[in-house]
């Protein structure tokens, strides 16, 4: 039982290395969102008093004439690439019927919408609280229930995100 417990604990260790490792490679950081670049930019506008002058504005300011109507454009939607955290989830396992487990984990993504990240995330910790409620404790210990458990998330994930999903690592795996 603790020769058990002690595996259970290493692979849980080497896993959350993994992971927080992965997330220091080049291209799986963070990205740099796009207003950012806008912010960057400083904008010219008229004075108040000086509004309806000829002189007041450029000639491709965005303000429309009386009559006219604006040629506002619609800003490109953000997108997200890389590291996406998923939310801690905690749950019972299915057997034995007193023990929880705690989840922590990442998943990297292809580019994929900024509000379609956020509802995926959700969508991913939801079938992952799942998919932990029909494991026992024994499909959880040692290197290959570790990884079995990664590389069924990971086609969970997939399905979920309509490929969209290159990897889900776990972070942290722990019973109790």
């Amino acid at each position: 039982m603790l020769r058990a417990l002690v595996s259970f604990a290493l692979a849980t260790l080497i896993a959350a290395g993994l992971g927080v490792g992965a997330t220091r490679l080049p291209g799986f950081g963070a990205p740099k969102p796009a207003a950012e670049n806008a912010a960057a930019k400083v904008e010219t506008h008229a004075k108040a008093d000086a509004h309806g002058k000829a002189d007041a504005h450029g000639k491709n300011d965005g303000h429309a004439k009386a009559g006219e109507k604006s040629a506002a454009k619609t800003p490109p939607p953000t997108t997200v690439e890389g590291v996406l955290a998923l939310p801690p989830i905690v749950g019972p396992l299915r057997a034995p019927a007193h023990v929880w487990v705690r989840f922590e984990g990442v998943v990297v993504v292809d580019e994929i919408e900024a509000t379609r990240a956020k509802t995926l995330t959700a969508e991913i910790a939801d079938d992952t609280l799942v998919y932990l409620s029909t494991l026992a404790l024994p499909e959880l210990e040692g290197p290959a229930g570790l990884k079995a458990v990664q590389e069924d998330l990971l086609e969970r994930a997939r399905i979920r995100s309509d490929g969209k999903v290159r990897e889900v690592l776990i972070q942290t795996l722990v019973t109790q």
